[in-house]
């Protein structure tokens, strides 16, 4: 072959990603089966062999047969039993068609389990890149693969956190909330909350009054979520309850084997495919590399010293937190014109939620299309491998805002709980809003040696809220905290619409009871006055 098919010294630990550029399936397969290259290896250009097979929109031909798909091929002549079952499980959940015009090289990287939510040198990861290439069927396959691989992922690591909390003694705990914004005025209509947290065995319980915080608008409503650990220790149920409508739903953190393979799921792919060819792409980072904690100070010029604090029943030392920094960045190179006006009618209807609004977000229900290919970049291997910048796939539509924050932290060493069993605690709880997501995160950065009482933390750009570990008090607790009350009723939420759809009364699981008392026995139990309230900021 000619010069560009050599791999030049120091080259090595490119071999996939120059069979790849090369679109040399054969050679792929074999390499792939070795297992001696690391399949998620990033390039200097900040790629890993699946993003640049997205970027350079590796499209085969359709083929006659599915024996003729390379996947097939890579499974046959290798023996890859494990590639195999996997092509087996995508064709059962109809996505042979996928498969049929899919990039040939992305899928056999899949297929060998190459990581989807790996990022790129710019942060973004394949789905993103699949989306701004405008290519649906690889829109579909990455967005299939990665909600199998996160599905796997998020298992293996619920499991393993519910573990290490049922260790744990039983406790109450409360979690004070207060959000502030330096946008004049906002600061005003931002509210305050208090997590209230029951643990007992693999069981939990979160009360609070915020259905959801954004930077635009605030939903509270009087809600429990109620997280039901099995006792084989294997998984782990999510109710959610709003008390002021005396309602709740009930779903797995992760779905079954037989959910992922249900057509209620292959329509739910394809629905999201659609919202994501059509939105903005998104990502919002507070990188916490660059943070740096530094002892505060107290007294005047020449003699001062370290400062310290009585917090609650706790004394703690206080430190400033410099280096945060909130950066939100968008891109919308994929978008048509009638996507962006779609876009904006779809946020004008949710925002004055008038009551033909079913009907009228129904009408405007996103088109399923591919978009057409970018211009193809002529670009040698040679001048890949030298480290020339060179762009791949469609020019980017980039914004970018970033805002840096100062903090402050009051760290005690005599708190009952140390940070870990807090990160396992947050952990399992963060899928249930969005602000206890970014306190996880925070606090299992690198943070100085006790316990954060009290911190500061970004949740938005604009916002950043203030959390105060108010209450600790280990002690046994009654069993009907963690039950359903009798008289509420099984629903399926829609959240943007906020509309409760009623479902049949399921019988209970094996193990799992129901609460036939009054649910006035329950704290912060609704009477059907507190229904949800939604403030615009």
């Amino acid at each position: 072959m000619g010069a560009k098919n050599e791999l030049h010294v120091g080259d090595e630990h490119m071999v996939l990603h120059k069979l790849v550029f090369d679109n040399d399936m054969t050679a792929l397969c074999a390499a792939l089966a070795s297992t001696e290259h690391d399949i998620d290896g990033l390039d200097m250009h900040g790629n890993t062999p699946l993003l640049l097979a997205i970027g350079l929109g590796r499209a085969g031909h359709k083929p006659k047969s599915l024996s003729f798909m390379p996947a097939a091929h890579c499974c046959k002549d290798n023996g890859c039993l494990e590639g195999a079952r996997l092509l087996s499980h995508v064709m059962t959940l109809s996505f042979v068609f996928v498969m049929l015009w899919f990039a040939e090289a992305a899928a056999v990287l899949m297929e060998h389990g190459a990581d989807t939510g790996k990022k790129n040198s710019d942060r973004w990861p394949p789905l993103a890149e699949a989306v701004s290439f405008g290519h649906r069927p690889t829109v579909k396959a990455v967005l299939a693969a990665h909600v199998e691989q996160m599905r796997k992922m998020v298992k293996d690591k619920t499991t393993k956190v519910l573990r290490a909390v049922q260790a744990l003694p039983s406790f109450y705990m409360e979690i004070n909330w207060e959000f502030h914004s330096w946008v004049p005025l906002v600061s005003r209509v931002l509210p305050s909350d208090t997590l209230r947290i029951w643990k007992q065995g693999g069981r939990i319980r979160m009360d609070s009054t915020l259905l959801d915080v954004s930077e635009q608008s605030v939903h509270r409503g009087d809600i429990s979520v109620l997280l039901l650990g099995h006792d084989d220790g294997a998984g782990v149920d999510l109710v959610s309850l709003r008390r002021g409508e005396k309602v709740y739903q009930r779903k797995p953190l992760f779905m079954s084997d037989d959910e992922l393979m249900s057509d209620e799921h292959a329509e739910a792919i394809d629905d999201q495919v659609d919202l994501l060819m059509t939105s903005t792409l998104s990502d919002v980072d507070c990188p916490t590399r660059n943070i740096e904690f530094s002892r505060a100070l107290a007294g005047w010029y020449g003699f001062r010293e370290e400062r310290t604090e009585e917090v609650g029943e706790y004394q703690c030392r206080v430190f400033n937190i410099s280096g945060m920094e909130f950066v939100n960045r968008s891109r919308r190179e994929h978008l048509t014109p009638e996507d962006i006006a779609r876009n904006k009618e779809i946020h004008r209807l949710l925002r004055a939620n008038p009551e033909d609004i079913e009907e009228r977000l129904e009408s405007l229900k996103p088109p399923s299309r591919s978009l057409p290919a970018p211009p193809r970049q002529f670009v040698s291997w040679a001048q890949y491998a030298a480290g020339e910048r060179t762009h791949l796939g469609r020019s980017q539509a980039l914004s970018c805002k970033s805002k840096k924050f100062s903090a402050t932290a009051w760290m005690c060493d005599d708190f009952p709980l140390d940070i870990e069993s807090v990160v396992q605690l947050l952990t399992i709880l963060a899928p249930t809003a969005k602000h206890v997501a970014r306190l996880r995160d925070f606090v299992n950065s690198k943070m100085p040696t006790g316990f954060p009482v009290k911190l500061d933390i970004p949740v938005f750009p604009t916002v950043s809220a203030r959390v105060h570990f108010s209450k600790y008090e280990a002690r046994d607790l009654e069993d009907d905290l963690f039950d359903i009350p009798e008289d509420f009723e099984e629903v399926v939420f829609h959240d943007k619409r906020k509309q409760l759809r009623p479902l049949r009364r399921r019988p209970l699981q094996p193990g799992q009871r129901e609460h036939r008392s009054s649910s006035s026995s329950h704290p912060h139990s609704g009477d059907g006055s507190d229904n949800e309230e939604s403030t615009e900021v």
